[in-house]
């Protein structure tokens, strides 16, 4: 059995398929969907409340989710693998476009956002992470968008993104700290403002916490 067969294998075993009820095709849809907004909700808070180990974790986060979905554009143009409801291994039980299907972005953006969360030495909030990105990578399969060996790619590609966005940091982190910062001076106003307002409203709800 070659590697394609066996990839199509499990997809076959993982795949809703038609007869897949509302509920869960529903309940899949949700979480392929919508959980990975939280992972740029994450990013933004961390930059508008935190302080600066909080404002380079989240340019870290960023520079590892653009290493990674650069290199998966590039590998998508060298080599296209249809996913599999053009390959008629079933329909797609959500809509989708045509495009590779090697290797999953998502399951890229969760590996490579848990992974720099975890080489910094958040493991809680970064294995809760990969958890929720096994999840909804599962649930991309099971709609039929994604064979599992996109899955594995993706999480491969988003460990070594995790790994290369640290490497550069360590090299030219502050560098890039100060460009950030100086980017973030030439916002408008209302919307530093709208920073600080959220940030003294986070120190006092944890200061009054501690009190307690």
């Amino acid at each position: 059995m070659t590697l394609g067969e066996m990839d199509a294998f499990f997809f076959a075993a993982i795949y809703g398929g038609a007869d897949a009820a509302t509920v869960v095709v529903m309940a899949a849809k949700l979480v392929a969907k919508v959980l990975i907004y939280c992972l740029p909700i994450h990013m933004v808070a961390l930059w508008l409340v935190g302080d600066d180990i909080d404002k380079q974790t989240a340019l870290a986060l960023l520079l590892a989710l653009i290493c990674g979905l650069t290199a998966s554009h590039l590998i998508g143009l060298g080599f296209y693998r249809p996913r599999p409801f053009l390959a008629g291994l079933g329909e797609a039980l959500m809509s989708h476009r045509p495009s590779a299907s090697f290797p999953s972005n998502h399951a890229l953006v969760f590996s490579a956002y848990a992974s720099t969360l975890i080489l910094l030495r958040q493991y809680r909030l970064g294995i809760a992470i990969f958890v929720v990105g096994l999840t909804v990578c599962a649930a991309r399969i099971y709609l039929g968008i994604h064979y599992p060996g996109d899955i594995l790619g993706g999480l491969l590609l988003g460990t070594i993104s995790a790994m290369a966005s640290l490497w550069i940091w360590a090299r030219w982190g502050h560098q890039l700290y100060r460009i950030a910062l100086a980017i973030w001076e030439c916002f408008p106003h209302p919307i530093k403002r709208l920073s600080t307002t959220a940030k003294s409203g986070w120190i006092r709800r944890t200061t009054r916490s501690e009190k307690r």
